[in-house]
Parts: C-alpha cells; sequence; structure tokens
C-alpha cells in the first residue's frame, strides 16, 4: 500500500461521515511499504490526535462540506503547518515523535498533553486557520464553536460561547448526512460538562467511552441554545479571537473618578470584556486624568489611551473622535462619555445579536437613555460607516450629525441598552465648556453648507447600499 492509497483511504473513511475511530486503518499501519512508512505514520497520527479525539473535527467537516478543502488535504495542511511551526504545540509533539512508533498509542499521549494546554493549543491554530480563509468571521466561528464543544479537561461545569452564524445547525445537519445553507443568524450555546474530569489519563478513557456510545468526541449531545442571553452573566465564556467586537471610544478631561466609574460600568455589566477596546483621550494638561490611568491599566483589558494636545478643547470634539476611530479595531464603535454608566447586564451579547437579519455592515444603533427618551446622544454604529465616509462627523456634535444621516439611508435603529448619564447634574468646569460650545455651534448644524455636507454624506453611505444589495465588491475609498 503507497501512501496515496493510505491517505485517500481515511480520506473516504470520513467522508463516509466515520470520524471517531480509523480501525481499518490501524490494521493497515503495518502494511505500510519502507518508503513511505514515515508519511503514513505522520498523516495517521495528526488525523487520529486531532480529528477523531475531536480537537479540529467540526472544522474538517465545515471545509469539507462547504466544498473548499478535502479531508485528506486539509490534514496535509495541517501537518505541513506543525512542521513549519516547531516551537507551536503541535510542532514539537510531531517533532518528538521516533522514526518508529505505534501511532494509537503517540496519538493518545498527544491528546493528553494537548487538552492540558488546549486555551494556547486553539490560539496558535486560529492564526493558522484565520490565515487560510476568505471569511475570518465564519472560521471565527468555527473555532470557538470547536474549542466550546470538543471534550475539554476541565473543573468548570458548563462554558458559553456564541455565534455569528448558524454553525451550529449546519454541523448538526452535517453529521445526520444532510447539508444547510451557512447563513448569518447570531446564536447564543452553553455546553454542559457532566463530571467534570481533572486526571488527564481518566479524562481519555472518558473521552473514548462516550464516543463508542455516543458515536462522536464532541459535546453536540450536550449543547443547549440559549434564548435570552441575559441570563448568562457568570457563566464562563469561550471567548472572542482576533479582532475586538466593539470599541469604546471616550474622551475625558478633569474627571480622573468619573472616568473609573464609567469604565468599570462597561467592563462590569459585559459577558466578555475580551471583546471589547476602550480607547481613552486625554489632554496633555489634565495631569489629574494621566495619573490615574496605571490604575486604569491594572483592569487587566484592553485599553489604550490617546494623549494630545488640548487644542480648541470641545470646539475640536469631532476631530478627536475621528482620530480615535482611526486607532479602532472593533466591529462597532460605541461614543461613550466619563458622566455615563451602562445598566443593561450583557449588552455586548445584545449588541451582538443585533446583526441578526441585517443586509449589510452599515447600521446604527441608538441607545435608551434613561429619563430621556427620544435622546440619541448614545449610540453602536458600525465601523464600515467610518471607512466609508471618512469621518463620523464634521461637527463637534458628532451624535446629531451622525444619526441625521444614518436616519436619511434608513440605517439608524433603537437597540435595549440602557444607558444613564448625569451630565445635567454636573456644574464642573467640563460641563459648563460643553454647555457653552453647545449654545455657539448648534445652528450651525442646520445651515446651507451643513445640509450640503450631510446630503454629500447620505449619497455615499447610499452609494455603498445599494452596490452591496447588488452583490458587488464595492469598496469606497476615502
Amino acid at each position: 500500500m503507497t501512501y496515496d492509497e493510505f491517505a485517500n483511504s481515511i480520506d473516504q473513511q470520513l467522508r463516509s461521515r466515520r470520524h471517531d475511530f480509523l480501525d481499518e486503518a490501524e490494521h493497515n499501519v503495518l502494511l505500510f511499504p519502507f518508503q513511505d512508512r514515515e508519511r503514513c505514520l505522520n498523516f495517521f497520527w495528526i488525523v487520529r490526535t486531532c480529528h477523531c479525539f475531536g480537537l479540529t473535527q467540526a472544522i474538517a467537516i465545515f471545509i469539507y462540506i462547504s466544498g473548499e478543502v478535502p479531508y485528506r488535504h486539509f490534514y496535509e495542511d495541517l501537518l505541513h503547518y506543525a512542521q513549519a511551526n516547531q516551537e507551536s504545540i503541535l510542532g514539537k509533539l510531531l517533532a518528538k515523535l521516533p522514526l518508529s512508533f505505534d501511532p494509537v498509542v503517540a496519538a493518545r499521549l498527544a491528546y493528553s498533553t494537548i487538552i492540558t494546554e488546549r486555551d494556547k493549543f486553539y490560539e496558535e491554530l486560529s492564526d493558522w486557520l484565520m490565515s487560510q480563509t476568505r471569511e475570518p468571521r465564519l472560521m471565527e466561528d468555527l473555532i470557538r464553536y470547536q474549542e466550546a464543544v470538543a471534550w475539554s479537561l476541565s473543573d468548570k461545569p458548563e462554558v458559553f460561547f456564541a455565534t455569528n452564524y448558524n454553525v451550529h445547525d449546519f454541523l448538526r445537519s452535517a453529521y445526520e448526512g444532510k447539508k444547510i445553507d451557512i447563513v448569518r443568524s447570531p446564536g447564543f450555546y452553553k455546553v454542559k460538562v457532566e463530571k467534570p474530569c481533572s486526571d488527564s489519563e481518566k479524562f481519555i478513557d472518558k473521552t473514548s467511552e462516550n464516543a463508542k456510545s455516543n458515536g462522536c468526541f464532541l459535546n453536540k449531545d450536550i449543547l443547549t441554545i440559549i434564548q435570552d442571553p441575559s441570563s448568562l452573566s457568570g457563566v464562563p465564556f469561550i471567548r472572542r479571537r482576533g479582532k475586538p467586537l466593539v470599541s469604546v471610544l471616550l474622551p475625558t478631561r478633569g474627571r480622573p473618578q468619573l472616568l473609573y466609574g464609567a469604565m468599570e460600568s462597561i467592563l462590569s455589566m459585559a459577558v466578555d470584556p475580551d471583546w471589547i477596546e476602550i480607547i481613552v483621550k486625554v489632554d496633555e494638561d489634565d495631569q489629574a486624568t494621566r495619573d490615574i490611568l496605571p490604575r486604569i491599566c491594572q483592569m487587566g483589558r484592553t485599553f489604550r489611551a490617546w494623549t494630545s494636545p488640548r487644542g480648541r478643547g470641545y470646539y475640536d470634539m469631532h476631530l478627536w473622535i475621528d482620530a480615535m476611530c482611526k486607532a479602532a479595531q472593533g466591529d462597532w464603535l460605541f461614543l461613550f462619555n466619563d458622566d455615563a454608566r451602562i445598566l443593561t447586564p450583557a449588552w455586548d451579547l445584545l449588541l451582538f445579536a443585533s446583526a441578526e437579519g441585517r443586509l449589510d455592515d452599515t447600521y446604527l444603533h441608538i441607545c435608551d437613555v434613561v429619563s430621556r427618551p427620544g435622546f440619541t446622544e448614545f449610540f453602536f454604529v458600525r465601523r464600515k460607516v467610518f471607512e466609508i465616509l471618512g469621518h463620523l462627523s464634521l461637527s463637534p456634535h458628532v451624535d446629531t450629525w451622525l444619526v441625521t444621516i444614518m436616519q436619511m439611508v434608513e440605517r439608524a435603529t433603537r437597540c435595549n441598552i440602557r444607558i444613564e448619564h448625569f451630565n445635567e447634574r454636573l456644574y464642573d468646569a467640563t460641563a459648563l465648556e460643553r454647555t457653552e460650545v453647545c449654545k455657539q455651534t448648534s445652528l450651525a448644524l442646520t445651515s446651507p453648507g451643513s445640509v450640503r455636507l450631510k446630503m454629500a454624506d447620505a449619497q455615499r453611505l447610499l452609494e455603498y447600499i445599494e452596490n452591496f444589495s447588488k452583490g458587488a465588491n464595492y469598496e469606497k475609498s476615502v
């Protein structure tokens, strides 16, 4: 038997949905020709370790069914990745394999190592997988799903994760030999591990026993669909990899304690603070705020402080915001104030779910301000809007300017995220300056020149939306 024959036989078994054991291949392992023996052993080892033990099984199944890569090619590429990245967990395990070894035993040993460093394993693997795909957001879903449903060595009885697409329904149908379309449909899931195990050898025995009884090494049979994500506060979360979900843009001046409280509300009311990037703009002459920045950094989240000259103060608010947008990495941009607090638990998941049914990525969601119904000073806007326009506003009244434009193109909606804004109860120097600038600049919002500029912004957005709806790969240069 040649290597090609052997690899094709494994590929055929996986195509026939026998994902958890390679019984026939184990028998054939004794028949390898000498010149192909090492290649065959390595290929068997990578498939047995990563696919049969459920570490990459769901990802490989999805990629195969979607018509992109056969099983054989996927695991040959994964083997090449391990050979090229010898400092990775998979690379180190491959390098330690002797020239003559029992691949069944070696796969078991490799799996016992990987599950003790599972987070690092998927962190390394995600970098490679993301580089191989044309749909990074979908691949991110697959990695998160795979990590959650694979049997894990953990003392946590349950974990939670979220997806942008109907990955769970797609894979559940695939295991049944059916195929459905993959569509944007945000979902929230909880995986419950009945009896967590802390001993790796007992864990492998338990995993193998589960595979024999259920026909799969995955936890897909104990996965619960969550209808109300706000009920998941405190549940361990399979964190988002890659770019943040949302970038909070927070200009501040002379209010260090209020700033700390604002950030605390942002993070404490979120299910997964790792989704959130916070960018704070601080004036160079604001020493009180600069002194508190080290304390804020200790909150252990993605935080960046941008210190710059004060300039014209509030007159330059829109310029500060635009500079922060350029530095932001999140899918959503969230303009926030140091004199505000988020009141809605799991607000990040509600924002995540808001993408359901949206045809394009140009939406703006207006928050509900407590005791001030109808006000629009707090909103989430997709980053694509900034990329299309090259700015969020050409006026210090950033919220009024942008909300007006988004309403013109029918892309402004309201969300159920509640904000408390107590600016009207503050009479410090910052509040007084803001009030004065608003008085002096508010009339300019309705001037003929401003109206023309708003209409031009709206036209650029409409052009993108129309091309998007036609399926064009349209990117507006800015």
